[in-house]
């Protein structure tokens, strides 16, 4: 498979020619663009920077504890392959038996909370807008940092830290490479 010619940080992921055409766009589809959107997702995510909780699967690797359990928490279908996973920090503290998190997988991005299951497609990414939220707590309490889905399936992060602008970035990448391979 050719290199992903867009970069993961720092540089614009749309290259456009000068008469504003986006460049090595043609108005088909490839047949093998939605096929090869898990390689380009696995790539992007591979990218640094990215934070620690963040955890990628990666081919002819052993699936570490957390790859483990969010396979299990998020309960994939078989042909269903997981991509990464991140979780964000426990809220005061607080263990579950099920940890929140978020998950990349070959079909899109799955969330899963406590009380809280949330799935997003690739063919839905361009309906969202994915940001970072941070909020100064001074006197009032802690920061608060956020990672915000808004769209027709809007959700906010529980108090992540700030991982959260680091996968807001990604999202944000990943819905460009996906406007692009439709």
């Amino acid at each position: 498979m050719p290199r992903n010619p867009w970069s993961a940080r720092g540089l614009p992921l749309v290259r456009q020619s000068a008469d504003g055409a986006r460049a090595g766009e043609s108005s088909a589809r490839p047949a093998d663009a939605a096929a090869g959107l898990p390689a380009l997702v696995r790539e992007c995510l591979l990218r640094s920077p990215q934070p620690d909780t963040l955890h990628v699967a990666r081919a002819g690797a052993r699936a570490g504890r957390q790859l483990q359990r969010a396979r299990t928490t998020h309960r994939l279908e078989p042909w269903e392959e997981l991509i990464a996973v991140w979780q964000w920090a426990r809220v005061l503290g607080v263990i579950a038996a099920a940890p929140s998190s978020l998950i990349f997988t070959s079909q899109g991005i799955r969330i899963a909370e406590p009380r809280l299951r949330l799935s997003i497609s690739y063919d839905a990414f361009r309906e969202h807008t994915f940001s970072y939220e941070f909020t100064p707590g001074g006197r009032t309490g802690p920061d608060v940092c956020e990672l915000v889905i808004a769209g027709p399936t809007s959700w906010r992060s529980p108090n992540a830290d700030q991982s959260a602008e680091l996968i807001a970035a990604d999202l944000t990448r990943i819905r460009e490479l996906t406007s692009l391979a439709t």
